[in-house]
């Protein structure tokens, strides 16, 4: 896993994509997660980076995720990193949903991001409709953030 700059920076920007997911949280910074794009390596493939920007300072900050698909040359963005579930409902540094794009978001009153299915990877990197459930909370207190699997 690549090293995370969680603090926004004048050089910190995530690449161009579509199909991406986002969020607004509670205290207006957008979040992005995902997509269909060419990683830090040129391969074309499915994200599932994880990119905070704060509009009061205009920056963004990398707060989760690969930078990379793992696509091998040839593959024409058929790929991407498998997701990491751990114990249901129980928060981890390892846990990460699997690159995706098109997946649904919405952010409750709590301050918690929700991100549901998509096209995208599951533990054993099929590739393939998704339905599982992910609970993210961005002011929990650790250096990189968990992704509790939840129930559905």
């Amino acid at each position: 896993m690549p090293v995370l700059s969680v603090q926004p920076g004048a050089g910190n920007t995530p690449g161009s994509r579509y199909e991406a997911t986002g969020w607004t949280d509670s205290t207006g910074n957008f979040w992005l997660f995902g997509g269909i794009a060419y990683d830090a390596s040129g391969q074309f493939g499915y994200l599932n980076d994880l990119w905070e920007f704060n509009p009061s300072v205009n920056e963004w900050a990398w707060m989760g995720g690969s930078n990379l698909t793992s696509c091998p040359n040839g593959t024409n963005g058929t790929c991407g990193l498998s997701g990491v579930y751990g114990a249901v409902g129980t928060p981890a540094t390892t846990n990460n949903p699997g690159a995706r794009a098109s997946a649904a978001t919405w952010a409750d009153h709590s301050g918690n991001l929700w991100l549901f299915g998509g096209l995208g990877f599951d533990s054993n990197n099929s590739k393939g409709w998704l339905s599982d459930f992910w609970k993210y909370q961005p002011l929990a207190p650790a250096s990189i953030p968990s992704f509790p699997f939840l129930p559905r």
